[in-house]
């Protein structure tokens, strides 16, 4: 999950304003939009770090929006998913503050939290509604998501987005007449998504080809893989952990009194049967996946997929969907992809 968190001044200066008008117009049933933000009379440039991808080159525009009606300049650096923490560790542990505003892995919040503010504090100071206001603004957020982005006990973050999972599936090839009649004979049932372990594998395996062999009649001029995933040392979790869910399962059980209050977190035999399932699913699939998986976040796989070098992205961010689509409509014109969204 994406969150973000504030480190200058004036930042926080300037996220308290929004915070004072969001309750505000949340109250009249209005939505918050640049006539809302008051002049901000520091021009001072702000710096600020995002990753690369499409569901950012959407974002872009919003920040050119900013930058024209407050007057204060907005330098974007855009990185690669990986490198977004050992840039921005550099600078906290530096102390330089150069970044004014950055989205953090909520995974970080702790470690990070002596650099941040605490949201309830600036709430405190900025907010007309006091922290009230501010706990009425952010009710409508789910509470474990919200439990994520506290540290200690405090509200350090505030999410922007989560990662849903889906599945995004070749959809011209499964539609295709040849490859339906040629999965059918060999593995003796119909060719659509799969919705178990077992038609993902077998499907995998069937799409998995060498270069000269054939994909809807024509000729393949590169090896082919059944499936992309993200094996690298980063964005693995959130692959195995949907599959974990998929199976009905977590990390660890939780135990409750009576009453229902929280008593303690158990890993049972049941959640180590489903953890060590799932890793040997995953490593089954590497097989037929290209060898820089094992590399790979989703920025690789979002890009096999889309220059036609793999069929499935089995558990990949939904909002992926839009970039791969926008690769493949370039490299693969006239084909499909579908999304089908994961159930947990």
């Amino acid at each position: 999950m994406k969150s973000v968190i504030r480190f200058s001044g004036l930042l926080c200066l300037t996220v308290a304003i929004a915070m004072v008008f969001s309750t505000a117009i949340a109250a009249s049933g209005e939505k918050f939009g640049l006539k809302d933000i008051p002049e901000i009379k520091n021009k001072r440039a702000l710096n600020t770090m995002v990753e690369t991808g499409q569901a950012w080159d959407k974002i872009m525009p919003y920040i050119e929006a900013f930058s024209e009606k407050t007057g204060v300049k907005v330098n974007v650096e855009r990185v690669a998913s990986p490198v977004v923490y050992s840039k921005e560790n550099v600078e906290l542990m530096g102390g330089t503050g150069y970044y004014d505003v950055v989205y953090v892995e909520t995974a970080w919040t702790v470690e990070w939290s002596n650099y941040l503010h605490k949201l309830e504090q600036l709430a405190s100071k900025y907010d007309p509604a006091g922290v009230e206001g501010f706990r009425e603004d952010i009710a409508h957020h789910s509470p474990s998501i919200l439990l994520c982005g506290q540290a200690y006990g405090d509200q350090m973050v505030l999410p922007f987005y989560t990662y849903h999972m889906g599945m995004f599936i070749r959809q011209d090839v499964y539609d295709d007449p040849t490859e339906q009649r040629n999965f059918k004979a060999e593995y003796g049932y119909d060719l659509k998504a799969p919705v178990t372990e077992r038609e993902l594998h077998d499907q995998a395996a069937f799409f998995t080809r060498k270069k000269g062999e054939s994909l809807k009649g024509e000729t393949l001029d590169h090896d082919l893989y059944g499936v992309a995933i993200q094996a690298g040392a980063y964005q693995i979790n959130d692959e195995i952990s949907c599959r974990l869910w998929g199976r009905g399962s977590d990390y660890v059980t939780v135990v409750r009194d009576a009453d229902g209050n929280l008593k303690e977190f158990v890993i049972t035999k049941k959640n180590k049967q489903a953890l060590t399932d799932t890793l040997k699913a995953y490593k089954k699939e590497m097989k037929w996946a290209s060898p820089g998986c094992l590399t790979a976040n989703f920025d690789f796989v979002v890009a096999q997929q889309g220059e036609g070098r793999a069929i499935m992205q089995p558990t990949m961010f939904s909002n992926c969907f839009g970039w791969t689509a926008g690769i493949f409509e370039r490299e693969c014109a006239g084909r499909q992809i579908g999304h089908l969204s994961n159930r947990r």
